[in-house]
């Protein structure tokens, strides 16, 4: 692991950081041409998650990018241009930049959880990842902080922590105008270090706490790959997904998730049966909605 800090001058405000715009939950689950194998989910002081429409740029060579800019007047603005592969039989990776302006008056806490589904999928993977993170400070100083007991960057499998950087109590901060930064990697050369089986999805969750007028930014990738060509498994359509029965897949299915999202063991919400309603569920249900 590499870790380094630099202070030195521009003049934007510091920091926040990721994927994440509030859109209302009666808005169409997919606009035309979105993604429905890739959901981005912003969690807001604590608040009910707001799923980010994602509108994919094939690359053609297997990488989709999702490249925008959104706003929430007098809350954030938000930038990203992110890249996912979601084939580990080369190397399954999101990466890229997520950039948040905190534009109100106040603090507030971040969490975003990019997830995309893997195909095919990992009985075995080696695994690697990187972050640096820049605070951008106004005159007034900033800082980006989490406390103890949770990290600002996890790479996710199946919702579960695969690996973390920057570990709480974390903080990077500015006495005034001016950039700051952070950067840390683990299983360099990437891919290599051991990684775990993998389902379904993968990801990357971020979480932090920003000042009022500041500026973040991430640059972040999470790249897994099979550890043996045995290890690559067929994706199948294994699960039961139009949760009312109604022989429809659709906005009743996805209320459901919504309704019964966190621990609810045994739910028809927990489409994967991993004891928890969500982020994997939407996943399952969007891809089979649009399918």
């Amino acid at each position: 692991m590499s870790e380094s800090i630099s202070n030195f001058r521009p003049h934007l405000r510091a920091i926040a950081i990721v994927m994440s715009l509030p859109v209302a939950w009666n808005a169409p689950v997919h606009a035309l041409g979105e993604d429905p194998s890739s959901v981005c989910m912003l969690t807001v002081d604590g608040g009910t998650p707001i799923k980010i429409p994602l509108t994919p740029i094939d690359q053609g060579n297997g990488t989709f990018q999702y490249n925008s800019s959104l706003s929430q007047p007098g809350q954030w603005d938000l930038t990203y241009n992110v890249f996912v592969s979601p084939d580990p039989a080369e190397e399954a990776l999101i990466a890229g930049l997520i950039q948040i302006r905190n534009v109100s008056s106040v603090q507030h806490e971040y969490r975003c959880d990019f997830m995309y589904e893997m195909c095919p999928h990992l009985a075995d993977s080696f695994m690697g990842g990187s972050c640096t993170i820049q605070l951008i400070s106004n005159a007034g100083g900033g800082q980006i902080s989490l406390p103890g007991g949770d990290s600002v960057w996890r790479g996710m499998a199946d919702e579960t922590t695969a690996r973390t950087l920057f570990d709480g109590p974390f903080f990077i901060w500015a006495s005034g105008q001016g950039v700051a930064s952070s950067s840390q990697n683990f299983g360099t050369p990437i891919p290599s270090a051991d990684g775990p089986p993998v389902e379904r999805t993968s990801g990357l969750r971020l979480h932090f706490f920003l000042t009022d007028g500041d500026t973040a930014k991430f640059t972040s990738n999470f790249t897994l790959t099979a550890a043996d060509d045995d290890d690559l498994l067929e994706c199948e359509d294994q699960y039961i997904v139009d949760i009312n029965g109604d022989g429809v897949v659709g906005f009743l299915d996805m209320l459901a998730i919504m309704n019964s999202w966190g621990k609810c063991g045994g739910c028809p919400a927990d489409v994967n049966g991993d004891g928890d309603v969500g982020t994997p569920d939407l996943i399952i249900l969007l891809a089979a909605w649009a399918g």
